[in-house]
């Protein structure tokens, strides 16, 4: 054990010693999970309001005004006129305009239709906006032709009317959206996009930084390092385990660096803590295997890196390591599940996302477990002829 222990902690020290790897194992990862964590989170969409201050004057137009402004998730800027609102949509600063015309308060006053604008290009996402604008001028609308009908009844003023029917049926204020979970219960706050990023980055990256480091297995046995040992008291046994000591160190390494890190700057919530290490584990053995197919498998160090950085990146896009699982058809959803990569970040959606642990993922960290396993027992038989040989 103390032999196999010196030569995985060599393998370890490696890792280290070149300076590339500090920027593709400690920076690049992390810059992967707050780069797309913000764009798929998105920002709150911008929408120009183009309403003179005059009609704040005016009650029910004062009302519209503080609603449309007070919309859940959207940023709401006062801007001049229709003119610099315009070009404000036409340079994307704002996904959709709102135009109150000049005389919205004179039409109220007398009870008119008042007419508002509503602009949005297709690609900037204030189609979607719309309904949002659209509930709240109806629900004015409402306030409106309350007031009108009052007026109609003898009440007085249209303006008297509203005053009225606001007495009588008071504002709903502006449109809210509840997320729930599917019993029912509030949606919790940790089941946000950079969550689910990260663990995607972690099992990435796992598996990129395992399978490069096979190049360091082919290495060693060009520069005769392995006939050394053997020559050595060392059992082929020893030399192996050694080795792929020092690949699941790294792998450990690299997944741990990506899980206490985004937690503590970012804010990551790993949902069960120790199921979530039991992912990183097995996800680590599973790449640790592959290093050592890979490592076995070619002969020049070249070759070996380029296929490792090729197979870790399309190995990461089909299984769901860059683009969500659930925006796949079903066809490819199957096919990602040939992959490990599948499996790993189902069981970090299940414990991010919906809170979940051993239980919930027993299935995955049984298939993740099999897969290392395979991978391991090929790598071995494969790994052992080539050093003996």
């Amino acid at each position: 054990m103390r032999t196999i222990a010196l030569i995985s902690a060599v393998e370890l020290r490696r890792l280290f010693r070149e300076r590339s790897n500090y920027f593709f194992v400690f920076i690049f990862p992390l810059a992967l999970v707050v780069v797309i964590g913000s764009a798929v989170s998105g920002f709150d969409p911008t929408v120009a309001l183009v309403a003179p201050d005059a009609l704040d004057a005016n009650p029910t137009v004062a009302r519209l005004v503080d609603d449309l402004e007070s919309i859940d998730g959207v940023d709401v800027v006062r801007v001049d006129t229709r003119q610099d609102a315009l070009e404000d949509l036409r340079r994307e600063d704002v996904a959709a305009l709102v135009v109150v015309p000049d005389d919205a308060a004179d039409r109220v006053d007398v009870g008119e239709q008042v007419t508002v604008e509503y602009l949005a290009t297709p690609d900037s996402g204030g189609t979607g906006l719309r309904s949002l604008v659209e509930a709240v001028l109806e629900e004015q609308a409402a306030v409106l032709r309350a007031g009108r009908l009052a007026a109609e009844e003898g009440v007085g003023s249209v303006g008297e009317g509203i005053d009225v029917a606001l007495r009588l049926a008071p504002e709903s204020g502006a449109p809210r959206v509840d997320v729930v979970e599917p019993d029912g219960t509030p949606w919790s706050e940790r089941a946000g996009a950079t969550s689910l990023v990260a663990a995607q980055q972690l099992v990435l990256f796992v598996f990129i930084t395992g399978l490069t480091s096979a190049a360091a297995l082919i290495r060693i046995r060009e520069l005769g390092v392995v006939r050394r040992m053997l020559a050595a008291p060392i059992p082929s046994r020893d030399v192996l385990l050694g080795s792929a000591g020092g690949r699941l160190l790294t792998n450990l390494f690299q997944g741990l660096y990506i899980l206490v890190v985004t937690a503590l700057l970012l804010g990551v919530d790993w949902g069960d803590l120790g199921a979530s290490l039991l992912v990183t584990l097995l996800f680590g053995i599973v790449a640790t295997g592959a290093a050592m197919l890979v490592g076995a498998l070619f002969d020049n160090e070249s070759q070996a890196s380029g296929a490792s950085v090729f197979l870790g990146l399309v190995f990461g896009a089909i299984g769901g390591c860059m683009v969500p699982l659930e925006v796949f058809p079903d066809t490819l959803r199957t096919v990602a599940h040939v992959t490990p990569h599948a499996w790993a970040v189902d069981a970090f959606t299940e414990i991010v996302l919906e809170g979940g642990s051993y239980g919930d993922v027993a299935t995955e960290l049984v298939v993740l477990a099999v897969y290392g396993a395979v991978l391991f027992a090929a790598a071995s038989v494969v790994l052992r002829r080539a050093i003996v040989r």
